[in-house]
């Protein structure tokens, strides 16, 4: 198996990004490509495609990267709703045997991997979309946010790869996590739950994670956050509630220490581009009865 070996001792070159979304009869047409990659994200449905004519077949989840001067087909006829982000970016690269070959400037992937966690991916997709949009906007910038896009990629590429094999502890933990999600819900719940101490749950998570429990619980909550802010007009202090913060003061206090902006500016920031375009996590506990009133659906 051979892997693209990305150098980003300077910064990727953006081409051009867009969402795809239809719902009906759709073929991937012939698309010769020049010198430049494209990243596939689907978010919702099966994209079939042909790559030199390699089929691929990628659900929400994969990524698949495209490398210069590749034919890309449709592999058959999709008849179901069918959403994908693409990106095109220039970038220097070699063709390496291992993913340990490369060195510090480089990014390593295969052509195609899953990542556990598009959330954040998501995020950074959409800021760059704005940012394209506003035609305002220097080249510089966008080509610094698509190479930590890059970046973003490989460290979830490479954390899956790690682990991929996490322990039964840490695996139904996270799932226990994710189905008693509250306002009130400690680490000390967790651990008390599994029978274990604090400690011993910590060290765990961060030997098969590189995170501890606290951490990826305010993670949940934060993305839960993340998504209510695009997707709906709540107020915050109910965004607070139904993201599992004790009160609005520290969620607004939690939320910008994690992003580095208060919900508020969170959300004037994306509003434009997906005032019409909702996305998906399943990883994201959302309590059911906001899926249902604004349509936010686990796939």
């Amino acid at each position: 198996m051979s892997y693209l070996a990305l150098d980003i001792s300077k910064p990727a070159f953006l081409f051009f990004i867009g969402e795809f979304s239809f719902d009906g009869t759709w073929e991937h047409p012939v698309n010769a490509h020049q010198a430049d990659f494209e990243l596939i994200l689907p978010q919702t449905g099966t994209l079939s495609i042909l790559v030199n004519d390699h089929p691929f077949i990628l659900k929400p989840g994969d990524v698949l990267l495209v490398p210069p001067y590749a034919k890309v087909t449709g592999n058959g006829t999709m008849t179901q709703q069918i959403n994908f982000y693409w990106l095109h970016f220039y970038c220097d690269y070699k063709v390496v045997d291992s993913p340990t070959d490369g060195s510090k400037d480089q990014l390593i992937f295969p052509n195609q991997f899953r990542i556990k966690d598009n959330g954040d991916i998501l995020i950074l997709l959409s800021e760059l979309m704005n940012m394209e949009l506003d035609r305002t906007t220097n080249q510089l910038p966008l080509n610094l946010l698509t190479t930590t896009i890059l970046a973003k990629l490989n460290v979830e590429y490479h954390r899956k790869s790690i682990n991929a094999h996490p322990s039964t502890l840490v695996s139904q933990a996270l799932e226990w996590i994710r189905a008693n999600m509250s306002v009130d819900l400690s680490i000390k719940n967790v651990a008390e739950h599994f029978e274990v101490s604090n400690a011993y749950l910590t060290q765990q998570f961060k030997r098969d994670l590189n995170t501890t429990p606290l951490q990826h619980l305010l993670g949940l909550k934060i993305q839960a956050a993340k998504v209510l802010l695009i997707r709906t007009n709540l107020p915050i202090y109910e965004i607070s509630a139904n993201s599992y913060f004790k009160n609005e003061k520290n969620f607004i206090r939690v939320f910008k220490k994690h992003t580095g902006v208060t919900p508020s500016n969170y959300r004037k920031h994306f509003a434009y581009h997906h005032q019409n375009n909702p996305f998906v996590d399943p990883s994201i506990p959302i309590p059911r009865e906001m899926q249902e009133k604004y349509n936010i659906k686990y796939r």
